[in-house]
């Protein structure tokens, strides 16, 4: 049987088993989204205004994302119910999640009298709103970006190589975030209330833990073996000692652009929360359509280079090229901004 062959005969239940995965990840996505305008209504009581509640809650989700994934990359050797831990997860975020939203209203009082003996020195007053939000978005936030990274490491077991199988997962993720943005402003809020939607977030974290159980466990049932990446040769070609210390140079380059690149994201995030708040008034509902936009190019990025590098493994080169194609379209947006922009303010959602 040909390499070729032996991908036909597999393509049925990994290929199921990759689609359900990705509505996983939709839902979970989606998830925290709602859960991130509920606290964006939360903060707004907590911290003041809302461009800057708007940036805490932003940097301090992103913080935890980037812890609970981190913590993964550590630890993630160890665990060995991939999907399991991820169900775990998901009923964590659930109830902390659902605990944050009723428990923000409270801490008012506490962030008022901390920062009152300082409220003179500016950023000393807004660090202490800082930390207060971190602490207090850590575990949901952290359980939230330990998520993701568990369900690409089961994708890589059915015969996905990385970043594949992370374009399509991230991709799905953030689509699903842009619709748990939309639905919640637009939708949840108005219809249940913030703590009504908080539950609604928390119902679509138990969907997407029974769905990825589920799904594990019919893969389970019909007896697929998982995929060994260490016993295969890629197309024929005998494997190759790497060098270790360009391989660890390459790494850290890779981290670094990594780093910075989400670091330039978010700051253009709150950035061009700062200019939409000159043509439309500062409120939850810009900042949430703001985040949609960005997250729905995200997502769609991330499908197009799953696409891409399963057609092309060495689509990787073109990375600078797309860095710099970036860059210019930045740039160009700036250039067209006055004249997209013309107008008076915008009070709200337009009445249907």
């Amino acid at each position: 049987m040909t390499l070729a062959d032996e991908r036909a005969s597999d393509c049925g239940l990994p290929a199921r088993h990759a689609r359900w995965l990705g509505f996983v990840c939709f839902v979970s996505g989606a998830a925290s989204l709602v859960f991130q305008v509920v606290w964006f209504h939360l903060a707004g009581v907590v911290f003041g205004s809302s461009v800057w509640a708007t940036s805490l809650v932003l940097s301090s989700f992103m913080g935890g994302l980037a812890c609970g994934s981190a913590l993964v990359a550590h630890y993630g050797h160890r665990i060995h119910g991939l999907v399991r831990t991820y169900a775990a997860l998901e009923i964590a975020v659930a109830a902390a999640g659902t605990l944050l939203a009723l428990a923000l209203p409270g801490l008012t009082g506490t962030v008022t009298m901390m920062t009152a003996p300082v409220a003179d020195t500016v950023w000393l007053a807004n660090g202490i709103r800082f930390l207060v939000a971190f602490a207090a978005l850590l575990a949901p936030a952290t359980a939230m970006g330990a998520t993701l990274p568990l369900l690409v490491a089961s994708l890589t077991s059915e015969r996905w190589n990385l970043g594949p199988a992370l374009g399509h997962l991230y991709g799905w993720n953030t689509l699903g975030a842009v619709t748990g943005v939309a639905g919640a402003e637009l939708l949840l809020v108005g219809a249940f209330g913030v703590t009504g939607t908080a539950a609604c977030a928390a119902l679509l974290c138990l969907v997407a833990a029974t769905t990825a159980v589920g799904v594990t466990q019919h893969r389970e049932n019909a007896h697929l073996p998982a995929h060994d990446h260490d016993s295969e040769v890629s197309h024929g070609v005998p494997a190759v000692e790497p060098d270790i210390g360009r391989q660890s140079r390459r790494r850290w380059i890779l981290l670094a652009c990594a780093f910075f690149s989400g670091a330039i994201l978010l700051a253009l995030e709150v950035l061009w929360f700062r200019f939409l708040t000159m043509y439309v008034l500062s409120t939850t509902l810009a900042a949430s359509l703001m985040l949609a936009v960005v997250l729905a190019a995200i997502g769609l990025g991330g499908l197009m280079a799953s696409t891409w590098l399963r057609l092309q493994p060495a689509a990787m080169a073109r990375l600078p090229c797309l860095a710099l194609l970036t860059g210019c379209a930045v740039i160009g947006s700036y250039a067209a901004f006055e004249g997209l922009t013309t107008g008076a303010q915008v009070a709200g959602w337009p009445p249907s």
